[in-house]
């Protein structure tokens, strides 16, 4: 889908119904989910299935605009799936399942150069992953 394409399926009220549904099933097992030993990731996810389930319709459509741009089809199984792909962005854990700081949006982005730099096997003497990333932009 190109983005006026994925933009339309976001505000589609049929559409979000059905990310609203989809969402409290995933806060509902994510709100029953043992705890793991990285109690802050624990906190944000469950946060944000907390959001969810307090205020369904709301967090529905905030959650479809992300959902349309990793969306694989349009059955309900997909969007499942593509709730269970974002998760984490939204509930501000990055793919190293690190808790970061989303209290403003800037420090919320986890931008793929910044996980390469995490990632890399070799890192530069007395420059962290922040300082590369500034850097780069």
């Amino acid at each position: 889908m190109n983005y006026l394409e994925q933009l339309a399926l976001a505000t589609d009220t049929e559409f979000v119904k059905r990310v609203q549904q989809a969402a409290i099933e995933a806060a509902i097992a994510i709100a029953n989910e043992g705890a793991s030993d990285k109690s802050q990731v624990d906190s944000q996810r469950l946060n944000l299935a907390r959001q969810i389930l307090l205020e369904p319709h709301r967090m529905a459509q905030t959650l479809a605009y992300g959902i349309v741009s990793v969306l694989k089809g349009k059955e309900d199984k997909d969007i499942a799936s593509a709730i269970e792909e974002v998760w984490n962005n939204y509930a501000g854990v990055n793919a190293n399942l690190v808790a970061i700081d989303v209290s403003t949006p800037a420090k919320g982005i986890v931008t793929k150069a910044m996980l390469e730099g995490i990632q890399s096997a070799e890192p530069e003497p007395k420059k962290n992953w922040v300082q590369k990333f500034k850097e780069r932009i």
